[in-house]
Formats: structure tokens, sequence, C-alpha cells
């Protein structure tokens, strides 16, 4: 038996935001987490990762559910971060227990990005193209792009050029 806690945790009236003690040249970083014992399900404790770099706005939220969406989205510098959003990560490889409507009041992002292996429901990408602007690429416009059907996406920006976003 330990004589003293190794961890002492206090509970948090409201979601946790930290922003990156990482220091890369032209990327900045932000984070944010709902606290525990306020969500207990590891979905929900999930770390939002925001990640800035040139005109690359990315959004990766985990396995984010629903009620953690809208605990985040009750903190301003939250919001603000996803106001700056052009690409948009579907949390919990997009299924429906992780699509919460409200952040794209928030966010209206040019590319949505599922990473799964198998669509479950044709609604994971039904209910996610709506909230976007669509990207050009190979002749036509995209709106949600799949690990599952596009394989490797790659996105890059190289000093004083254009963003790219392609696939495999």
């Amino acid at each position: 038996m330990l004589a003293r806690p190794l961890v002492t945790r206090r509970p948090l009236l409201r979601p946790r935001k930290e922003f990156s003690p990482i220091d890369l040249p032209g990327v900045k970083l932000a984070f944010f987490s709902n606290p525990y014992p306020l969500f207990q399900d590891t979905n929900n404790l999930s770390l939002v990762t925001f990640l800035h770099y040139g005109d690359i706005h990315l959004v990766f939220p985990g396995d984010l559910e629903k009620s953690g969406w809208q605990s985040l989205l009750q903190l301003e510098e939250f919001r603000e971060q996803l106001a700056q959003v052009n690409v948009f990560v579907a949390s919990h490889h997009g299924r429906l227990s992780g699509y919460c409507p409200e952040v794209f009041n928030y966010c209206q992002p040019e590319i949505i990005i599922i990473s799964d292996k198998a669509i479950q429901y044709e609604t994971q990408k039904n209910m996610y193209r709506k909230h976007t602007r669509g990207v050009y690429m190979k002749d036509r416009f995209r709106y949600v792009l799949t690990t599952r059907c596009d394989g490797m996406i790659s996105i890059w920006q190289r000093s004083g050029e254009p963003a790219y976003i392609a696939t495999a």
C-alpha cells in the first residue's frame, strides 16, 4: 500500500483547456479535454487537438461523443478554435455517437475526413456532407474523404504556396 497517492485528482468545474508548450516553427497547437469526474467514459475524455500551419487548420477530436462536444462548446476559446478549422476529422470514426450538429454553428470546414475501415451506415457520410464547403479534387468537388475509400490522405503546404490535399 502506498503511503500517499501518486496523483491527486481535483474535480474541475468546467472543461480544461491547455495550449501547446511545443515549439515547432510555424505550427500552433491547442488542446482541450473534458474533466474527470464530470465525464467518466474514455470517449468523452478524448484530447481534442487543433493544429494550425499556414492555411491548414485541422481539428482531431479523437472519439469525442455528442455530450463531450456540447460540454466543450461552452468554452469561448474552444469555439474560437473551431471557427478557424478548414479540415475536420470526424470524431469516433464518423459514427452517429460522435456527431454533434451544434459544432457546425461555429465551424464551416472545406472538407471532412472520416478515418475508418468500414462504413456501418450510409448516414456516416451523409450527415457530415451538408456541413462542408467542398474541395475540388480530380475533376470534381469532394466534401467527405474516408480512409476506407480514399486510402491515405495527405495534407501539406510549402512556404509561399497554397495548401494541398491528396488521396492515395
